[in-house]
């Protein structure tokens, strides 16, 4: 089985409505019709010039109770800078500053990557960070996973369409950080289309 294969083996096991939200409601145009190369482009830029990965994660959940983050993003964002860090990849993870402590623990849970592979930073709560632009300059690539991202009225919304701008989920935002010629590689991870990417 040659590379291409395999991509399309993983591309069909995640391309999956698996808890029936209505992503593939129309068969011809849906989100996973959209951009079907999109995973093997992914994969094929981060292993041609991938040499320091930013994993941004986060998606709040405003109406949830207590209010709170969901979970399958930083779990997918650790177990992605885990795997990266160990094929020598350097990663920083980018998370809202409540989101640090779990991301610190879920690597508890992986064989160490080598020594320096992996960093966790906050995101600050407000937009011009200088530090953050710094570190962002030194990205190959920059993996949103779970983010919200603006629609076209320039508003961030939940998949059930509740307003969510001013949450504390911040990552949108970090590539207005740098003039686009500076700008790092991006990929979107998302299951329901209203995240960036």
């Amino acid at each position: 089985m040659n590379i291409d294969d395999r991509l399309a083996v993983l591309w069909n096991l995640i391309q999956r409505d698996a808890g029936n939200r209505g992503l593939a409601r129309d068969p011809a145009e849906n989100l996973f019709t959209a951009l079907p190369g999109d995973l093997a482009a992914a994969c094929v830029s981060l292993a041609e010039s991938g040499q320091h990965v930013g994993i941004v994660t986060g998606f709040f959940i405003p109406t949830a109770r207590p209010p709170a983050f969901e979970t399958d993003g930083p779990a997918g964002a650790v177990w992605l800078a885990a795997v990266l860090g160990h094929l020598g990849f350097y990663v920083t993870l980018f998370a809202a500053e409540s989101l640090e402590p779990a991301l610190r623990a879920g690597l508890e849970f992986f064989p160490a990557a080598p020594a320096g592979r992996i960093a966790v930073r906050r995101i600050a709560a407000s937009h011009g960070s200088a530090d953050t632009a710094d570190a962002l300059g030194k990205l190959t690539h920059l993996v949103f996973i779970e983010c919200v991202g603006p629609a076209g009225d320039g508003r961030c919304y939940s998949m059930r369409g509740v307003d969510v701008t001013d949450t504390p989920t911040p990552g949108w935002w970090l590539l207005n950080q740098l003039p686009a010629e500076k700008r790092p590689r991006t990929i979107g991870i998302g299951d329901g289309g209203n995240e960036i990417g």
